[in-house]
């Protein structure tokens, strides 16, 4: 009996390897049925550079088996072909994906590499994020704003802008007619803002416009420009006194006529003096109605302004009378200026009531109206 219980363990020993031989051989014939599985090489690495809904992949191969990249992004939707060509091993491959070589949508995407060698073999998949840009980050921009607008005397046009408002900024595309009447753009660096910049060769009467310049990282390939420019009006403050017709209500003597007082000469011969008692005052015609917005006195004895006008109205012929447009009491400023809210008219007036001492000596009387030249 003991016997035939060991015949009979044996065989069913004998029968469960058999079995399981089986079953292993099953499971080697599923990769087996259609041949040994061979893989090519995938791309040894990857630099990827995004830009407007377009990226640029450079990347390195050694596998000289490998003649096409099959790149797909969108979750795998959209995809690309790409033909390696013979190459060194250590030299780097460029492929551009956008552009009419695809569509890429603004946002992060997952590129999924794969190589394939004439034989339909694929390699393990390479996978690399990169950001691809467009109308919603261009929207974003904005530009530098400006913060001051000066002319020199020979016509130089200086420009002072504000701070970046964006670490993305690369700088400013200016555009302006030259003094030869060619259109010029230049580019004026970020760096370069920090000081006021000058423009020498410029028509100051023709349109200026400049557009601030980004890069959303720092090897985007492409550069993003605000949507709208913006406009540079260059205002000239003018004294539109200068030079003009000048009535007095008296003078001292004939060598100190009212004109003298708007021939923007400051010297000690070339004054309005007037009497030593009574009301004074000064008329300017204009010779046409300019918007005016400022007005300034110089007086005084000798060659500079050192005498106050303590008292004064400066006013405006509006509506054929005269309207007060400063009233002043107790100055001690020779040189006496002020602002007023814009009025538009042809004739000014600078009137002295009559008070102690009121003998005015009066080198220069300048009238302001700021005027847009472009």
């Amino acid at each position: 009996m003991k016997k035939i219980n060991i015949v009979s363990n044996l065989l069913l020993l004998l029968v469960l390897c058999c079995t399981a031989c089986s079953e292993m051989n099953d499971m080697h014939d599923v990769y087996l049925r259609n041949g040994e599985i061979t893989y090519v090489g995938r791309v040894d690495s990857i630099k990827a550079y995004g830009g407007r809904e377009r990226v640029q992949l450079e990347y390195w191969l050694t596998d000289p088996r490998v003649k096409e990249l099959h790149i797909l992004w969108n979750q795998k939707r959209d995809s690309v072909v790409v033909s390696v060509p013979a190459h060194d091993p250590e030299n780097a491959l460029e492929v551009m994906i956008g552009n009419g070589n695809g569509v890429i949508s603004e946002g992060d995407h997952t590129f999924f590499i794969y190589s394939y060698d004439g034989k339909g073999h694929r390699s393990v998949v390479f996978e690399s994020l990169i950001s691809v840009y467009g109308e919603r980050y261009q929207a974003s921009l904005i530009n530098r704003p400006l913060r001051k607008i000066d002319v020199t005397e020979d016509s130089l046009l200086v420009i002072e802008w504000g701070g970046s408002v964006s670490r993305d900024e690369l700088g400013l595309l200016i555009s302006y007619f030259n003094r030869d009447n060619e259109l010029v753009e230049s580019i004026i660096p970020t760096d370069s803002l920090k000081d006021p910049v000058v423009f020498k060769d410029i028509d100051i009467t023709k349109e200026i416009s400049y557009k601030t310049m980004y890069i959303p990282e720092e090897f985007a390939i492409d550069t993003f420009y605000t949507k709208t420019a913006e406009q540079i009006k260059v205002r000239l403050s003018k004294n539109v006194a200068l030079n003009k017709n000048a009535t007095v209500s008296d003078v001292l003597n004939s060598s100190f006529p009212g004109s003298k007082a708007v021939d923007g000469i400051i010297t000690s011969d070339s004054r309005w003096v007037s009497s030593t008692t009574g009301e004074h005052w000064i008329e300017v015609d204009l010779g046409q109605p300019y918007p005016i917005q400022s007005f300034k006195t110089h007086n005084g004895s000798g060659s500079t302004p050192n005498m106050a006008i303590s008292n004064l109205m400066f006013q405006a012929y509006v509506n054929n009378e005269w309207v007060t447009l400063v009233e002043v009491s107790g100055n001690t400023n020779p040189s006496f200026g002020a602002t007023f809210e814009e009025v538009v008219t042809d004739k000014v007036r600078l009137f002295i009531p009559n008070y102690a001492n009121n003998q005015v000596r009066l080198f220069e009387l300048e009238v302001y109206s700021i005027q847009t030249l472009n």
